[in-house]
């Protein structure tokens, strides 16, 4: 099926990484991944938070990260037995574990790692009609405040879009930044 150009929607919320704490050490604060110094870190191998665990710092991590294969959903539950003391991970992996997980003892430390991503919808630039329409709908919604209790009733933590105004992409300098 050809589709043709895609244009993307105006943006509605933020998919950021954020740091995850396990039970032992659930009452630190987490301002900027230096705070992580001194304890035991995991990742899922191969992914962008790991890329951002090993590099950060001039690898400041490199020997305090304890890899786990991706795709097997076992980071989380590691981080809850106490393989290691915290992670990093997209929110929504987070959001999606806490909901299957009510009564875990994992906590979300509200640091944002700045990769992250905006996200929206996508439609045809044959179609502005429909995408004019639906960035109507969605600045109605932002503007009311109406995003944040869909986002919970949905078991989601809602994370405003970032600007995007001066963006110039992701590079390998943010890899070792917070």
């Amino acid at each position: 099926v050809k589709l043709g150009t895609l244009v993307p929607s105006k943006a509605y919320f933020s998919a950021p990484q954020t740091v995850i704490l396990g039970p032992a050490v659930a009452d630190r604060q987490i301002h900027t991944l230096a705070d992580l110094q001194g304890i035991k870190l995991g990742a899922e191998e191969g992914t962008l938070a790991d890329a951002i665990l090993m590099l950060y710092g001039n690898r400041r991590f490199e020997s305090h990260v304890t890899h786990i294969t991706p795709g097997r959903n076992q980071l989380l539950p590691n981080l809850e037995m106490g393989t290691f003391d915290a992670t990093l991970v997209s929110l929504r992996q987070f959001d999606a574990y806490r909901d299957s997980h009510p009564d875990t003892k994992l906590k979300a430390t509200g640091f944002y790692h700045r990769i992250g991503f905006n996200m929206g919808f996508v439609g045809l630039a044959s179609e502005q009609p429909l995408v004019a329409a639906v960035n109507k709908a969605l600045d109605a919604l932002l503007q009311k405040g109406e995003l944040p209790p869909l986002a919970a009733a949905a078991g989601m933590t809602y994370v405003p879009p970032r600007p995007q105004e001066g963006y110039k992409g992701v590079s390998i300098v943010d890899l070792y930044q917070d």
